[in-house]
């Protein structure tokens, strides 16, 4: 089944946009509206270079097709377009509707940004090293939405690490404002609340993404490999007893999904969730160990939107059962026999620790199992962060 996320969005004049070339099936010219400018335009496509030459996009009494901006793989430069952008095509409607390329729109904040970057993922390894840059932002699109892969993750312990899915918007480099955000979907270090506990790992699992876009914001020094690439992420095994790695709802394997974690039997432990949701059916998360399971249900309603859960148990495994719609998961365990580099604390534990195997609900107010992350905006409100209450306008669709 084809998996839809919908993301909202600002529809303002400085909104950043990511369209798809299928949509752009009509006769003559057509105005793209909110584009700032001085943005540029990026295009990610694995599309034939016929088709691309007979699209053309014009802005600022220039006019150049597609195929002129096709770029096998690797950094884009991107076009530099103004308020006056159109795109025309002269491809027969079902060419068009056969297209798989999409063109990203930034802002002029983001094109004037030398920290800003754009990356089209379509070769099968690609290592991508920031070491004296004291901040990035980078935008990775997927030509094959289902085939993407980051691995082999290099983080000195002073930097920060967020990753978030959809395009970044305004206000992208402010990074306190980023890390609270509702698109937040991975982070290290990952701090619960309310306890607090602030934690980095230094093991950082492979990532499996599988939409069209989704960005980095590192905060010092970071390096990595990213390939279209796709590992069936249905059965893994973690490499250390203490480690972060990242779940997400994937269209081409079995829907379940299970890690089974490295661990040290009689040692004590910590195993945490950061979750976001898209569904449109209920979901469950198992964690188990040796003694117990305990069930998170993740409901289709109210989605669940950057909130962390955390266990005080030395679990052995996660599970995630089939769900219709679109989930993320950027899991953590700690082994507390361990040396932790970067653990900041009033204890070593977390405040709720279940101690018997019972289910709950994602949303509802436990205080013995789940720890909820709220946001603080640039004006200082603290909010929760729910799908269901954020802006009702829908500006942008990440596809499958």
């Amino acid at each position: 089944m084809r998996l839809i996320l919908l993301v909202f969005l600002l529809n303002s004049c400085d909104s950043s946009s990511l369209r798809q070339l299928r949509d752009f099936n009509f006769p003559g010219s057509m105005a793209i509206a909110n584009v700032e400018n001085g943005s540029k335009l990026y295009l990610c496509s694995s599309d034939g270079p016929i088709a691309l030459s007979k699209i053309t996009v014009t802005s600022n009494g220039r006019t150049v097709s597609l195929d002129q901006l096709l770029v096998s793989s690797g950094f884009l430069n991107g076009w530099s377009v103004n308020s006056d952008l159109t795109i025309s095509t002269s491809n027969t409607p079902d060419v068009t509707n056969n297209l798989g390329g999409i063109i990203f729109i930034s802002t002029r904040q983001m094109a004037r940004d030398p920290n800003f970057l754009v990356y089209s993922i379509q070769e099968a390894n690609k290592v991508i090293s920031r070491p004296t840059n004291s901040e990035t932002t980078l935008v990775l699109l997927n030509s094959q939405p289902n085939s993407c892969r980051i691995s082999n993750i290099a983080q000195p312990d002073s930097t920060k690490l967020f990753i978030y899915h959809g395009i970044p918007e305004a206000g992208y480099n402010n990074s306190e404002y980023q890390a609270t955000a509702s698109k937040l979907i991975f982070t290290n270090p990952i701090k619960s609340w309310p306890s607090g506990n602030t934690y980095f790992f230094d093991t950082i699992e492979p990532m499996q993404y599988s939409l069209r876009a989704f960005y980095i914001r590192a905060i010092g020094s970071i390096a990595f490999k990213v390939s279209n690439q796709w590992i069936d992420p249905s059965n893994y095994e973690t490499t250390a007893a203490t480690t972060t790695g990242f779940l997400m709802s994937q269209e081409v394997s079995t829907p379940s999904l299970k890690v089974d974690f490295m661990f040290n039997s009689g040692h004590n432990g910590i195993v945490g969730l950061l979750v976001s949701t898209a569904l449109f059916a209920d979901a469950n998360v198992t964690l188990c160990s040796n003694l117990e399971c305990d069930t998170l249900r993740m409901p289709q309603t109210p989605a669940i939107t950057s909130r962390v859960f955390e266990w005080n148990t030395n679990a052995t495994s996660l599970s995630v059962t089939p769900s219709q719609g679109v989930y993320f998961i950027q899991y953590f365990r700690i082994d507390l026999n361990e040396q932790i580099v970067g653990l900041t604390s009033s204890s070593a534990a977390p405040t709720n620790s279940p101690t018997t195997s019972q289910s709950v609900t994602a949303g509802q107010s436990t205080a013995s199992t789940t720890q909820y992350v709220e946001t603080t905006t640039k004006l200082g409100l603290t909010a929760s962060i729910a799908v269901s209450t954020m802006i009702t306008l829908l500006h942008n669709i990440l596809f499958a």
